[in-house]
C-alpha cells in the first residue's frame, strides 16, 4: 500500500512537469525565479489556467538522530470548489504516514465567507470538517468560528471570535476568544509590537480561560536578514503565569540576485513554569527547484529539547499547481 501511494505520487508529478515542459508559452520558456519567501512551500502548476484551482503537496521529514528515525510522510490534493468574493469552499483529499502506523487517508471541507456590510468587511464565518478513512479514530472532527474585527486602526486591532468545535466522542464545545495586537510607531517603520490573546471554552471538563501577551522587538532589520527578540508571559488552567524570552532570527544569502538559501534560527527560555530549560532549533533552507507551476524545496536542521541531546533532521517538500482553463493554451 505505501509503495503503490509514492508511486501514484511520483506519477502525478511527473505529468505536471511533462505538461508544463510542452506547450511552452512565452510565459513558460523564460526562467522563473521567486524567492523573496524563500521558506514558502513547493507549488508547481500545470499552465491550463490564469487562476490555478487545484494543487499537490507532499513532505518528507526524516530525523537523524533521537529515539524515533524512521521517516514521516504525507501527500495533500487541495481543490477550490467556489471562489468567490466573499467566500470560497476548500475540498482537500490526501494521506499521511506516522512512524509504526500505515498510510492514513484523509478528506476534508474548509469554507470562508465574508460579510460585506462595508467597504471593508469586519467580519468572517468559517468552518472546517475532517474525517481520517484509516487509523484507530475515524470518526470526524469538525469547527467553526464567526470572526469579527472590533477595532481597526493603523496601529493596531482588537478580533473577537466566537465558534466551537466537535472532537470524536465528546460534545461540541463553544468558545470565545478576545485578540489584540499593537504596533508602536515611533518611527515610520515601527520596530515593536504588543499582542494578546484570551480564549474561554463554554463546555468540555477544562472551562478554564487560558490567555498570554508578548512584546515583540526587531533588534535588526536588514535586507539579508533580521533579529527578533520576544517576551512575555502565558496563563494556563490551573497554573500561575508563565514568563517567556525567546530569541529568532533569519539570515538570507545573497550569492545571486534573488537569494535561494536561508538560514534561520530561534531560542525560548520560560523564567517560570516546572520545566525552565531553554529550548532551541537552527535550520538551513534551500529552493532547489522554483518555478511558476511548482517547487522543491530542501531544510536541514536540527532542534534541542529540555532533557534530550541535539537531534539532526532533514525534510523536503513540494507542492505542484493545476491550471485548468485554456486561457494560456490559445
Amino acid at each position: 500500500m505505501m509503495k503503490a501511494t509514492i508511486l501514484v505520487l511520483c506519477a502525478f508529478v511527473a505529468v505536471g512537469f511533462a505538461e508544463s515542459s510542452l506547450g511552452l508559452d512565452e510565459d513558460s520558456s523564460r526562467p522563473i525565479l521567486d524567492v523573496d519567501d524563500p521558506s514558502a512551500p513547493i507549488q508547481y502548476r500545470v499552465q491550463r489556467s490564469p487562476e490555478p484551482q487545484g494543487s499537490l503537496s507532499a513532505t518528507y521529514v526524516k530525523p537523524l538522530d533521537g529515539p524515533e528515525r524512521r521517516p514521516t510522510y504525507n501527500f495533500d490534493y487541495n481543490h477550490r470548489l467556489v471562489n468567490r468574493k466573499d467566500g470560497n469552499i476548500d475540498l482537500s483529499v490526501g494521506g499521511q504516514k506516522l512512524p509504526g502506523r500505515r498510510v492514513e487517508p484523509t478528506v476534508g471541507l474548509s469554507g470562508t465567507f465574508r460579510f460585506r456590510r462595508s467597504p471593508e468587511p469586519q467580519g468572517s464565518l468559517s468552518g472546517t470538517f475532517s474525517k481520517p478513512f484509516g487509523g484507530p479514530e475515524r470518526r470526524p472532527t469538525y469547527n467553526f468560528d464567526y470572526n469579527h474585527r472590533l477595532v481597526n486602526r493603523k496601529d493596531g486591532n482588537v478580533d473577537l471570535s466566537v465558534g466551537g468545535q466537535k472532537l470524536p466522542g465528546r460534545r461540541v464545545e463553544p468558545t470565545v476568544g478576545l485578540s489584540s495586537t499593537f504596533r508602536f510607531r515611533r518611527s515610520p517603520e515601527p520596530q515593536g509590537s504588543l499582542s494578546g490573546t484570551f480564549s474561554k471554552p463554554f463546555g468540555g471538563p477544562e472551562r478554564r480561560p487560558t490567555y498570554n501577551f508578548d512584546y515583540n522587538h526587531r533588534l535588526v532589520n536588514r535586507k539579508d536578514g533580521n533579529v527578533d527578540l520576544s517576551v512575555g508571559g502565558q496563563k494556563l488552567p490551573g497554573r500561575r503565569v508563565e514568563p517567556t524570552v525567546g530569541l529568532s532570527g533569519t539570515f538570507r544569502f545573497r550569492r545571486s540576485p534573488e537569494p535561494q538559501g536561508s538560514l534561520s534560527a530561534t531560542y525560548v527560555k520560560p523564567l517560570d513554569g516546572p520545566e525552565r530549560r531553554p529550548t532551541y532549533n537552527f535550520d538551513y533552507n534551500n529552493r532547489l527547484v522554483n518555478r511558476k507551476d511548482g517547487n522543491i524545496d530542501l531544510s536541514v536542521g536540527a532542534q534541542k529539547l529540555p532533557g534530550s541531546r541535539v537531534e539532526p533532521t532533514v525534510g523536503l517538500s513540494g507542492t505542484f499547481r493545476f491550471r485548468r482553463s485554456s486561457d494560456s493554451e490559445n
